[in-house]
């Protein structure tokens, strides 16, 4: 969830940020298209994956709410401030964590708490306390984790209320837990931050959402400046990693990030430094590159395709395309091919 910054919908279509008392939505051109009201300030916002619901947190309450359905949104009080709020991919469950140290799912349909859980202490040897910082949902909302202070990543079954799994991401807090649109899996980050001299290395781990099973590590090198956010995302699909804007390894050879498959480590597509700056790549937000086909994506302030993310179809699409844009022009063929060039 976006921290009172502005959130994009999945499409691309409208944007909500947050005023000192309400929420606005607005278009493409920038025309207000609907506005909620709040009696306080807002704290967090964010869309759900489907872009169906917008999560708005302040400091006594959650709303879920659908702004171009015209209903009320749903209005969830909350005991302890809440720190974190997600929605699952049918957006009819909704995880959040608290201040107080818990995590609650809620049914978005009827409103009601299912469940509640608490991340307890373990072998971490971690400074911080196991204290919920993220949270997110499998996409049909049976799973709910929690990424936590002490670097840990709980799993529970929200039927049953049985713990799956705890993974030791690190020893420093979570500050992403992302799932992958289609909920396969997850992708939790950490945030060094050494009170004084070089910051640690950074740490990052895909997990099966079903299981929790750590499916690929990423290292980073140590920063010399820890970074606001640890700029990484999966793909819709959970098959691709984007990373290394921020310093999140594996850093691409000649470039400031890159695409990385998840099952094989290999980088897939790498923007060239030649072309973005690591200043430009920079960002306060956190990083939401991925279009929804999974393709293309945004990095700093310039959008790539990644064709090594693509179908099938599209790749031999691609590879037909630039081998006719290969081919010289002569007085006998002197019309370029009606295809992009770029792709």
């Amino acid at each position: 969830m976006h921290r009172a910054y502005p959130a994009g919908r999945p499409d691309g279509r409208y944007v909500a940020y947050a005023r000192s008392r309400s929420v606005n939505l607005i278009g493409l051109g920038g025309e207000q298209v609907a506005s909620l009201p709040l009696n306080s300030t807002p704290t967090g916002l964010g869309f759900g994956t489907s872009g169906d619901g917008l999560v708005v947190m302040t400091g006594t309450a959650i709303y879920v709410w659908r702004p171009l359905s015209g209903q009320r949104p749903l209005f969830l009080p909350q005991s302890s401030a809440p720190i974190d709020a997600e929605l699952n991919a049918s957006a009819d469950r909704l995880a959040a964590a608290n201040a107080a140290g818990t995590v609650g799912v809620w049914s978005t349909v009827t409103g009601r708490l299912l469940t509640s859980f608490r991340p307890s202490k373990t072998s971490s040897a971690s400074y911080f306390e196991p204290i919920p910082l993220r949270v997110a949902l499998s996409a049909n909302g049976d799973v709910v984790a929690s990424g936590n202070a002490d670097g840990t990543v709980f799993l529970w079954n929200v039927a049953t209320g049985r713990r799956i799994a705890v993974q030791h991401v690190s020893t420093w807090p979570i500050v992403e837990l992302d799932a992958a649109a289609g909920g396969s899996r997850l992708l939790a980050v950490d945030l060094p931050q050494a009170g004084t001299g070089v910051n640690p290395s950074g740490a990052a781990a895909v997990l099966d959402a079903a299981t929790g099973q750590i499916v690929a590590t990423y290292n980073s090198p140590a920063p010399l400046v820890a970074p606001m956010n640890p700029g990484a995302a999966l793909s819709p699909d959970g098959a691709f990693l984007f990373a290394g804007a921020l310093g999140l390894a594996p850093t691409s050879p000649g470039g400031v990030e890159a695409t990385y498959q998840v099952s094989s480590g290999q980088a897939m597509d790498n923007p060239q430094a030649a072309i973005e700056s690591s200043t430009s790549s920079y960002s306060l937000l956190p990083a939401q590159p991925w279009a929804p086909n999974g393709a293309q994506g945004w990095a700093g302030n310039a959008l790539y395709a990644c064709d090594a993310c693509d179908s099938l179809a599209e790749l031999q699409s691609a590879a037909a395309s630039r081998i006719a844009w290969a081919q010289p022009l002569s007085e006998a063929s002197d019309h370029p091919p009606a295809t992009d060039p770029y792709r």
